[in-house]
């Protein structure tokens, strides 16, 4: 006959055609452009919080590598996506504007670090500690962010 579905036993007497379904579903992530976080399609992931990892080569030096690593487990071990780590040299043109521009790109809630030496003087920048909570891997410690992004004025 002409028109009519074909239908599996169970079906038969639904009085409604089956529709089909694709076999997979369209569930690939996507790259948010720029920033290494990967997001649903469509939507940015907000199961885990973002953050990114930023360490000196000339702090690290030979141990670039391991401390690259460390800032991986660590992100890890606190429940975040890491979405990229920033690695400046004692040569970067404003590494800590840098650093915040990655924060805001990325809506990072963290920043994880191998160290505060790999910040000027060896101290956390306030301006960065007002947008993200800062992780270092030695000592192991979280500070969190002391103003509420929602408070800063650009």
């Amino acid at each position: 006959m002409i028109g009519l579905m074909q239908t599996n036993s169970l079906s038969a007497s639904f009085p409604f055609p089956r529709m089909s379904l694709p076999d997979t579903l369209d569930t690939t992530p996507d790259e948010i452009p720029g920033t290494g976080c990967v997001a649903a399609r469509g939507n940015i992931n907000m199961t885990r919080p973002r953050a990114v990892g930023y360490l000196r080569r000339d702090i690290s030096g030979v141990r670039k590598d391991w401390d690259e690593n460390q800032v991986r487990s660590l992100a890890a071990k606190f429940g975040y996506d890491l979405c990229k780590i920033f690695v400046f040299g004692s040569n970067t043109d404003q590494p800590l504007h840098r650093l915040r521009i990655a924060v805001e790109r990325t809506h990072a809630d963290a920043v994880v670090v191998p160290s505060v030496d790999h910040f000027a003087g060896g101290q956390i920048p306030t301006e960065l500690q007002a947008v993200a909570t800062i992780i270092t891997v030695s000592p192991e410690q979280s500070l969190p962010r002391s103003t509420a992004r929602w408070e800063l004025k650009p």
